[in-house]
């Protein structure tokens, strides 16, 4: 394990007892809501089954949830939240928020008819769909409780006034939703050719929906199976398996997504004619198509937080929001000072919790309005930052992937087990396989693939080169020499593996490596974008000044 990542020991964490509020028990969508899951026990001395709702030592909690704009998806919310005390009613207020709703069951697993949960709890059930459901959630590492907790530690941080870059966490709630709905626009023209896909829907598993805009027509070409089916045992649930499932749980729900394929497929089963005459109104809806899958009684996780105003993956094409364009100075020193607050953040994170993000892209990084000017951190050695803002203070979030540490338990999501999503990504600890060489977390990650998410956007066209410049990279038809852009030069470094060749691109502009191959590569062959090692280069030496004056000052823990 690279020692930048061994974190820092903390104190004791302590927790509350208190029963949720009636209001928030009554919340609309939801039932059997409770705050403990088992990642707690691993943090607290919890030793048996709590008598009573316990909640962590974060500074709010939540009472209510006011108002709503879905229950089926995450989104902002209205949130009345008290003092987390073992008392009610201290220090109220009622604020903007956000509310996660992530699920405890894999979604395509349930699909597939992997999983079932038993009628009654004290009845025997179908074993092997029931003892995959009860193994996932039980496990301290799976994905919802990693981000439930990684949510709290950096909110600590966040409340200690140690990082501004975190947003306030509220609590989070377990419970059963009595629709959730799971995106599957990315995975349907490979779920619709498969057997199972649509013997689950005849199980009632599951049920698609759209938005009550698109077209019948559309809806009923998507809706329609093929003529052709394959079978995948390492895809669907067997025929017995499905049988055996409480299919009384899963009846009606409603989605509403769909990408480019999905859409294309629907047209190919409508009029040719109709087609040509609304060819753009077509265009339009394609870019809005999205097909849900929704699952009743579904377990899952809700993670309540502050509110942000956007993301920063949409300030990328919103010039009149950064205030300028790309290729002029103020778009360079805006986003050099905005990077650095990812910077800052990425550099607390990985010396007091030994984190990596694993996920880090511009959709994850939010931001909220600031009327501060400007902020300071300061290194270990005395160096001192005065960082413009230009009105924005950036958050990281979304930590389903992440690993961190909280003393002596060293926490990582269930993603990167065998058979899951990011099962290849590491190879260490309790993920070790022997055959495989090891591969541990990776202080470089971050900054590595949050540059490949932002780094086109940023630079739609390559700067000028610098005369005399240096080589910054050297490949077979691709040499990359330096610019008249510092920030050009320094991501495009954060893009570069030990033996010199970058993740982004080929020499004809393609991706080099797509879908999650990037990720196995970055982990294990970029170690040039440590955030800690940054902060000294000759980019950021505008930032120093001498003194702060009465300022807060952070510090970057380097």
């Amino acid at each position: 394990m690279d020692p930048r990542l061994k974190g820092s020991q903390l104190p004791p964490i302590q927790m509350t007892s208190w029963p949720l509020s009636k209001a928030l028990k009554d919340q609309e969508g939801f039932e059997e809501l409770q705050t403990f899951y088992p990642g707690m026990g691993l943090v607290t001395n919890i030793k048996s089954a709590p008598e009573t709702d316990i909640w962590l030592d974060h500074k709010y909690r939540v009472t209510n949830v006011l108002s709503q704009d879905t229950q089926k998806t995450s989104g902002k919310v209205s949130l009345r939240i008290e003092k987390n005390s073992q008392e009610s009613g201290g220090e109220i207020q009622d604020i903007s928020g956000f509310r996660k709703i992530t699920h405890l069951l894999d979604p395509v697993r349930w699909l597939q008819g992997k999983y079932s949960i038993p009628k009654h709890a004290f009845l025997p059930w179908h074993q092997e769909s029931w003892e995959a459901a009860w193994n996932k959630l039980q496990d301290p590492m799976n994905q919802a409780y990693i981000e439930a907790l990684a949510a709290y530690a950096f909110s600590r941080l966040r409340e200690a006034d140690i990082s501004p870059h975190y947003h306030y966490f509220y609590g989070s709630l377990c419970g059963k939703a009595d629709t959730y709905s799971y995106n599957i626009t990315d995975s349907y023209m490979s779920f619709r050719h498969a057997r199972w896909f649509w013997t689950s829907q005849e199980k009632q598993l599951f049920k698609l929906s759209f938005d009550d805009t698109i077209d019948q027509e559309v809806k009923d070409a998507i809706l329609k199976q093929p003529d052709q089916l394959e079978d995948s045992s390492d895809e669907g649930g067997s025929e017995e398996e499905l049988t055996g499932l409480d299919c009384g749980q899963v009846d009606n729900q409603s989605l509403h997504s769909a990408g480019d394929s999905a859409f294309e497929s629907a047209s190919d089963k409508t009029d040719q004619t109709a087609e040509e005459e609304d060819e753009e109104e077509n265009s339009d809806d394609d870019e809005d198509l999205e097909i849900f899958a929704d699952i009743r009684k579904f377990p899952v996780m809700m993670i309540f937080t502050e509110s942000s105003e956007g993301t920063m993956d949409d300030l990328l094409d919103d010039f009149e929001e950064v205030g300028s364009e790309p290729g002029t100075k103020q778009w360079e020193d805006t986003w050099k000072a905005w990077i650095f607050q990812i910077m800052a953040a990425l550099s607390v994170g990985q010396t007091i919790f030994g984190f990596t993000h694993n996920d880090l892209h511009s959709n994850n990084v939010v931001w909220s309005k600031t009327d501060k000017k400007f902020l300071y951190y300061k290194m270990n050695s005395g160096i001192l930052f005065k960082v413009p803002t230009y009105g924005k203070i950036f958050r990281i979030i979304d930590f389903g992937r992440s690993i961190f540490r909280i003393n002596e338990h060293l926490f990582y999501s269930d993603d990167f087990k065998k058979g899951n999503d990011a099962a290849e990504q590491f190879n260490f600890g309790e993920l070790y396989d022997s055959s495989e060489p090891e591969v541990y977390p990776n202080p470089s990650f971050d900054l590595c693939r949050f540059t490949v998410g932002i780094f086109e956007s940023l630079f739609p066209e390559s700067p000028p080169v610098k005369k005399g410049g240096k080589l910054l990279s050297d490949e077979p038809d691709l040499q990359i020499y330096e610019t008249e852009s510092a920030l050009y030069n320094l991501l495009w470094t954060w893009l570069l593996c030990d033996d010199g060749h970058n993740v982004l691109m080929d020499p004809d502009g393609s991706e080099r490596y797509p879908d999650f191959d990037l990720y196995k590569v970055i982990t294990s062959q970029v170690h040039n974008a440590v955030p800690a090692d940054q902060f000294e280069k000759d980019i950021f030496k505008s930032f120093r000044v001498k003194q702060a004056g009465n300022q807060k000052v952070y510090s970057l823990y380097c």
